[in-house]
């Protein structure tokens, strides 16, 4: 798989116990995307929801590692 081999569109959805305003925290970093990819931020029953998509599963892939170290930095400092 040199280079990301596009298998079709991959969604990944990270679900966290953290409240919806944790988002203003995130979205910042949401710019410049490669062609395909696609981050959202949403809501749902009040606890922050992170769902990547995007076409190429290494980029995909590095999001979601990207995500989940923010998401880490966040959650220390929100406790």
């Amino acid at each position: 798989m040199a280079g990301g081999d596009n298998i079709g569109e991959i969604r990944v959805e990270l679900k966290t116990d953290l409240p919806c305003e944790i988002s203003a925290a995130l979205r910042p970093d949401d710019v410049d995307l490669p062609p395909g990819l696609s981050i959202r931020h949403l809501c749902r029953d009040g606890k922050y929801v992170v769902e990547i998509t995007g076409v190429d599963v290494l980029t995909v892939k590095n999001t979601v590692d990207d995500v989940l170290r923010c998401l880490k930095v966040v959650e220390s400092l929100w406790r």
